[in-house]
C-alpha cells in the first residue's frame, strides 16, 4: 500500500545507508561501486533524484535513485530490503510524484 509508505528526498545523511543497501542488495558479489561518496554526489546532483522510503522500525526500508537527461530519464538503482518487499514498497518509490 502506498500510503504507508513515508517517501522522501535523500539527504546526506542517508549517504551510507543507501550505499550499504545497494552493496548488500544490488551489488552483492561484485566490486562496490555505489560507495557513500558516490551516493553523496547523487544526492547533490541537481540531475538526480534520490529517494527513500521510511517505514515502522526501518530508517531505510528502500531507495530508488534516478538520473534525468535533456530527454530521457534513468532509473539508476532500486532497492527494498528482503523484509519489505512485495508489500508495494518499490511500487510507491516508482510512483513517487517527480520520479
Amino acid at each position: 500500500m502506498i500510503s504507508e509508505h513515508e517517501i522522501a528526498l535523500a539527504t546526506l545523511n542517508d549517504a551510507q545507508p543507501i550505499a550499504e543497501l545497494s552493496r548488500d542488495v544490488i551489488e552483492y558479489g561484485l566490486p562496490w561501486r555505489w560507495t557513500p561518496q558516490r551516493v553523496s554526489q547523487a544526492i547533490q546532483d541537481r540531475s538526480t533524484n534520490v529517494l527513500v522510503v521510511r517505514r515502522g522500525a526501518y530508517s531505510l526500508a528502500g531507495f530508488a535513485l534516478m538520473q534525468y537527461g535533456d530527454e530521457t530519464a534513468h532509473l539508476s538503482l532500486l532497492a527494498v530490503r528482503a523484509a519489505l518487499r512485495r508489500l508495494g514498497t518499490g511500487a510507491a518509490l516508482l510512483q513517487w510524484p517527480g520520479a
